[in-house]
């Protein structure tokens, strides 16, 4: 009787073990095909993005220079119905920096408000710590469009590189 008993208890633990183990799998395929979907649904809420400045062109209006150089382009997914932030630097030649480009146009310090805005799309952005030299930009007035995206066009007086804060909510 009690070989019974010690059996039916062996039987009983293996039992339990064996579905705690197939329960396992099952959660871990079933995370993995949600994670696959999500993937695909973010990818098709968001248009592939290019590292071509005219992006700046066709989302705001703003007229850039066919012979501005891209130094970076960073950018990331910050929501799920396709947010994004976006960090561009850009190297205008001299005589492309009319217009909007002006740098007397982007004279006012980043601070406050605008301050806080550059940061965060910097880490929406993934742009590394360090990477930008936040203390040495002098910006013009942001854009808003649709109430909520914002564009923070900025100078680095002594390097008089461009960076581009986009953020698309």
């Amino acid at each position: 009787m009690r070989s019974e008993v010690r059996a039916t208890r062996v039987a009983a633990v293996v039992t339990g073990v064996l579905v705690l183990v197939i329960a396992a799998v099952v959660v871990g395929a079933v995370r993995g095909a949600r994670e696959v979907v999500e993937e695909l649904a973010r990818e098709e809420r968001s248009p592939a993005l290019s590292d071509d400045p005219q992006e700046l062109h066709e989302s705001w209006g703003i007229g850039v220079p066919h012979d501005a150089r891209v130094v970076s382009h960073r950018y990331g997914e910050v929501g799920p119905h396709g947010e994004r932030d976006e960090v561009w630097e850009l190297d205008l030649p001299a005589a492309e920096r009319t217009g909007f480009w002006l740098p007397e146009e982007l004279a006012a310090p980043l601070v406050g408000a605008d301050r806080i805005t550059a940061e965060s799309v910097a880490v929406g952005a993934a742009v590394p710590d360090g990477d930008l030299d936040l203390e040495s930009l002098t910006c013009r007035e942001k854009l808003v469009q649709d109430g909520e995206d914002v564009l923070l066009a900025c100078i680095d007086p002594s390097t008089e590189e461009y960076v581009v804060f986009e953020r698309f909510a």
